[in-house]
């Protein structure tokens, strides 16, 4: 009969992790010995003696009575498959592919031997021996004391022939130990150890690329990257670290350290480091499986240096040493992290020191390399293997969802340069932050990528000069369209002449800040020109403001003149200056030449300011001079190449208090276009702007997302000879190809109102479209862009950092806001006073972005859109991006809003199509939410989501976050609806002793994981319902059925017919064991996965 008895630590966590990876090969561990010349009859029999010799070839892995136990089969597969390639051109590309295809394939682990032997036949000379083990009975060191044992039983044929004795060390040994110290005082003075080390949540390294790509996360491969270093640099390092009184392994963990601290912008992180737990000969000799993953905290302060932080490594992992016996699981559990996050890293580090140089197979020396399965859970691994060769091997295992090739290449030289770096005693003792991890010329070619120099763009000309050279060129051409209303260059020409006139007869000065309150005309258009034309800076006022905005906006540049018309002045705030009333103003004895200035106009004056939201609630002028503006509407001519030219019509939709309605109007009136205008009512209906669009032969029309999804989600069938231009928001890519489809060409644009309306225009291509990668590229002339960290460092290609902008295009900066300004217009690093794109100030825009390779950005989200949830720090454009991959989902928006007394995610969808009817949407609703649940862990996924049917816009055309409803706590937890039934109040009742509630709290629509319910008590009701019901249900129905009606209906339903098989109570063997509170995860993710 088997003993039974529970697996080890180590096993445990290994197993928990592959239930939950049920399909994925990523434990599958091992390699092969490339030998020479070798007897076959003699390595099969080796091979046989190793199987027979050690006991992990006959562990199998069995669940009891819902327990998971392991024993010792006799019955062991000693055979060594093989495998004759040599008749293959190429067998040695052969035998990679073989052992890639071996590699990838899932081991079946229940009652399943786990380790096996093969042999691939190169040539007649050549042969590789593959051993190939799941992670449950092997690791790296086993893997190698497997490869010794096998070459002792070949060399050895008498000892290969011997009776076989048992090991020294068994697997139920170590069994038993393990369970002796799950019962000790050093197993609860570890768990107080790591609790402590660990009580606050820990932001991870890594963010995944376009993540939303990936269906699921838990199967994206990895690929294994080789790098290598020279013996005589490693001998360097080697050196360095026994000067600072530290280990290698610690060297070479500070390089890592201070490479992602400054790539990643963190200062205090976590790694993964392997604990070989092999404390003595037996364990050292065991062919078997003991490593864990201990976590380790790493900090850098402001003050560190390299030689502080290796001694502070070399300090916390002496410390961690002493507590390493402690299951990382029991780590996770006592934390209370889901089972979405299985961990604390997403980096691990491991230095083996491996030497082969004595292994031989006759009088042959043989190489033993490690094979990868393809898949790994961290995202990145690094192994340094210190062998025999010459060279030291730098392994780099990363998920492509998180890197590219070209950015691991660059990790590796990145990594060896710096060992080579803080080799150098000189070098110790310098400030870790202020030391670049890129050096100069690769920061240069980096900026160079999404920076724009032209020397030919018109620094010093004001605005309305360019319009100036139109009227003279095409007098008698349209400008301006408005209903029925038109206006010719000469027209508008001559009635900006007269008002400017007026404007300085009253007294307007260099610079005069005036402002425009009007509702969309053609005397909108003649004012902005005319204060231009009058020397002034115009502020641009939409009507709909509250007064209090406008009062604000009114005190704060202590405003002297304003243009308005009469119907608009009762509601208009007091204003201490001149209202002009354009309506009832008779400029008729002005004259329509051009007004003759008392001061030379140049590119510094201010052309407008723009008041935009501030932080402080209160909103504040951004000033922008006309050598910024009219280089940027240069620049966006040469870009759009003939899309601004004389023949094009511009149909501008959005209202002049946001700053790109700038290009809507100046943009065809610098270089002979047409500005077809729309009403506010046009702008808002898509019917009648779709009208518009194919009455007047619109060819370019500029909106945020929010509008241009509002014109397709209206049925609008494009126009073919439309160019679309948008900005303001991200792109979504659902949108991006739907516009793709209706319109000769659309162009993504990317700016902040800093930086004077755009920097960044670029056309979307068929490879983003196909890709699904939105990228922000295409850099205006005479802009410059930098992806900076906090020391204002350049980061590397794919790492994370603020978007920096400088170059013509800056605004002075915020009205009476000097700190503000000083805060946000920073000095310039990189300043080149021969570089027009240069600029002696960058602005900081607050927006996050990485470098790809190809020299583009890509958009990750805001600085300020963090947000901590229950000590988690999050970012919302991570959520709604898995929002919007869901097919169903047209748009998403996620805040962080008070609900129920508590700070919670709120998601707000809008459907692609109408739903009708409260069932209908909830159903919904909780589809979304299932499968935001599949991709994001527990703490992201939002507490209640929201059904938009159309967004909330503000004047500028963007989303208003205020304006969404708040819900309440209903939408969370449900209304209260009495249960019904004996099922349903039994349910009631298992919950509420469960959850700690009374039982009329519970309603029959309450959530079992909205009421506070979580994966570990799942088991528990699984249990309650077995015990009261006599119904078997899988943890996996618990979650789908999460409210009490439909638990209690599939529970109805299995007592009414065909039940589910129900497990079967085995009697215990003498030595065996129930589960630790740990172990009970592993039958969690059993039942959750069903019968496998």
């Amino acid at each position: 009969m088997n003993s039974f008895f529970p697996l080890t630590l180590t096993q445990r966590d290994i197993f928990f992790d592959q239930m939950y990876y049920i399909d994925s090969p990523l434990y599958n561990i091992g390699g092969y010995i490339k030998c020479k010349g070798i007897n076959i009859e003699r390595m099969k029999a080796a091979h046989k003696k190793l199987a027979l010799s050690h006991d992990v070839f006959g562990i199998r892995i069995v669940q009891k009575a819902g327990e998971v136990y392991q024993y010792v089969s006799k019955e062991v597969d000693y055979d060594m498959q093989i495998f004759d390639i040599s008749h293959y051109p190429d067998s040695e590309k052969k035998a990679i592919e073989y052992l890639d295809e071996l590699f990838q394939k899932k081991i079946e682990f229940i009652d399943k031997q786990l380790c096996f032997g093969y042999l691939l036949k190169l040539n007649t000379n050549d042969f590789w021996y593959v051993g190939l083990s799941h992670h449950l009975a092997m690791d790296g060191w086993g893997f190698a004391k497997w490869s010794y044992k096998l070459a002792e039983y070949y060399n050895d044929q008498d000892q290969a022939l011997k009776r076989i004795t048992p090991e020294e060390l068994s697997y139920e040994a170590i069994s038993q130990g393990d369970q002796k110290y799950l019962q000790s005082k050093r197993y609860n003075s570890d768990k107080t150890f790591w609790a402590s080390l660990f009580q606050q949540p820990v932001d991870k390294l890594l963010s995944p690329h376009y993540s939303y790509l990936y269906k699921d996360s838990r199967y994206i491969p990895s690929t294994r990257y080789r790098h290598y270093l020279s013996r005589d640099l490693f001998s360097a390092c080697s050196f360095a670290s026994a000067s600072i009184g530290v280990g290698v392994p610690h060297f070479m963990l500070g390089i890592l350290a201070f490479y992602f601290a400054s790539a990643c912008d963190k200062k205090s992180m976590v790694f993964g480091i392997p604990a070989h737990n092999r404390n003595n000969h037996a364990q050292k000799n065991k062919v078997g499986v003991f490593t864990s993953v201990s976590p380790l905290g790493i900090d850098i302060a402001k003050n560190s240096t390299f030689k502080s932080l290796l001694n502070d490594i070399a300090k916390r992992q002496k410390a961690n040493f002493r507590h390493q016996k402690f299951p990382f699981g029991d780590l996770i559990s006592l934390l209370d992290r889901h089972s979405h996050e299985r961990t604390l890293y997403d980096v691990s580090f491991n230095y083996l020191k491996l030497e082969y140089g004595n292994l031989k197979f006759g009088d042959d020396n043989v190489s033993v390399i490690y094979h990868p399965s393809g898949y790994y859970t961290t995202p990145l691994t690094v192994t340094l293997w210190d062998g025999d060769e010459d060279e030291i091997e730098l392994q780099l295992d990363f998920n492509h969802a998180y890197f590219t090739f070209e950015e691991i290449s660059q990790l590796a030289n990145r990594f060896q340069y710096f060992a080579q770096f803080f080799s150098q005693p000189k070098n110790f003792e310098r400030p870790l932050l202020d030391i670049p991890i890129v050096d100069r010329e690769i920061s240069r070619s980096l900026i160079a990528k999404i920076s724009s120099e032209d020397s030919s763009l018109p620094q010093a000309s004001c605005v309305h000069s360019l319009f100036e050279q139109q009227a003279q060129v095409q007098p008698d051409a349209i400008a301006v369209r408005y209903s029925e209303q038109t206006l010719s260059y000469q027209q508008l020409d001559e009635q900006a002449n007269q008002l400017a006139h007026y404007l300085q007869a009253q007294g307007i000065g260099r610079g005069e800040c005036v402002g425009v309150c009007l509702e969309r005309s053609l005397d909108m258009v003649v004012s902005l020109l005319a204060i231009l034309k009058a020397g002034g800076c115009y502020i641009p006022l939409d009507p709909s403001y509250p007064a209090a905005r406008l009062a604000h906006i009114f005190e704060d540049t202590q405003l002297r003149f304003l243009l308005s018309d009469s119907s608009l002045v009762a509601v208009l705030p007091q204003m201490q200056g001149l209202c002009i009333t354009l309506d009832t103003l008779v400029l008729d004895s002005y004259p329509v030449t051009p007004v003759a200035l008392t001061f030379t106009p140049d590119a510094a004056q201010l052309a407008y300011m723009i008041f935009t939201s501030g932080s402080t609630g209160k909103p504040k002028g951004v000033m922008i001079s006309h050598g910024a503006f009219a280089n940027f509407l240069a620049a966006m001519q040469i870009r759009l190449s003939g899309v601004l030219a004389w023949q094009n019509k511009c149909l501008a939709v959005t209202t002049i208090a946001f700053d790109i309605a700038g290009l809507e109007l100046f943009g065809p009136l610098s270089y002979g276009g047409e500005v077809v205008l729309a009403s506010h009512a046009d702008s808002q209906d898509p019917q009648r702007l779709a009208t518009l669009i194919d009455a007047q032969g619109i060819t370019l029309l500029q909106a945020t997302p929010a509008t241009w999804d509002m014109l397709v989600n209206d049925g609008w069938s494009g126009a073919p000879e439309l160019v679309a231009l948008i900005g303001g928001e991200a792109l979504p890519l659902g949108l991006a190809k739907q516009l793709c489809a209706r319109t000769k060409q659309l162009w993504n644009c990317y700016g902040p109102t800093e930086a004077t309306v755009w920097s960044l225009v670029q056309a979307v291509d068929e490879t983003q479209l196909s890709t699904g990668k939105i990228v922000l590229g295409g850099a205006l002339g005479n802009y410059s862009h930098y992806v900076l960290n906090q020391q204002g460092q350049v980061q590397p290609i794919g790492c994370v950092g603020e978007l920096h902008i400088g170059g013509v295009g800056l605004a002075t900066g915020y009205l009476n806001l000097p700190q503000v300004t000083a805060e946000r217009f920073i000095d310039n690093p990189f300043y080149d006073a021969n570089n027009p794109a240069s600029s002696e100030r960058l602005y900081k825009t607050g927006d996050l972005v990485r470098y790809l390779a190809d020299g583009q950005l890509e958009f990750l989200g805001r600085i300020d859109d963090q947000v901590k949830i229950r000590g988690f720090r999050i970012e919302l454009g991570e959520i709604e991006a898995q929002l919007v991959a869901q097919p169903e989902v047209e748009s998403a928006l996620v805040v962080a809003k008070e609900v129920a007394g508590s700070q919670q995610l709120v998601g707000y969808v809008r459907a692609h199509n109408e739903l009708e009817g409260d069932e209908t949407q909830g159903e919904w609703l909780a589809e979304r939410k299932a499968q935001l649940q599949a991709v994001l862990p527990q703490y992201m996924v939002p507490a209640a989501l929201v059904l938009i049917s159309q967004w909330p816009l503000t004047p500028n055309g963007k989303i208003d976050k205020k304006a969404l409803p708040s819900p309440d706590s209903v939408v969370c937890v449900g209304h209260y609806e009495a249960p019904t039934g004996e099922v349903e109040w039994g349910v009631a009742q298992l919950w509420a002793e469960l959850l700690g509630r009374a039982v009329d709290e519970i309603s029959a629509h309450g959530n079992f994981f909205d009421l506070g319910g979580h994966s570990l008590l799942t088991t528990r009701l699984v249990a309650g319902v077995r015990s009261r019901f006599a119904v078997e249900l899988s943890v996996q129905q618990v979650f789908e059925q999460r409210t009490l009606r439909s638990l209690a209906e599939v529970i109805g339903q299995a007592q009414g017919g065909a039940m589910l098989p129900a497990l079967c109570a085995q009697p215990r063997a003498g030595n065996q064991a129930p589960l630790s509170y740990s172990q009970q995860r592993l039958w969690f993710i059993d039942q959750l996965q069903g019968a496998t």
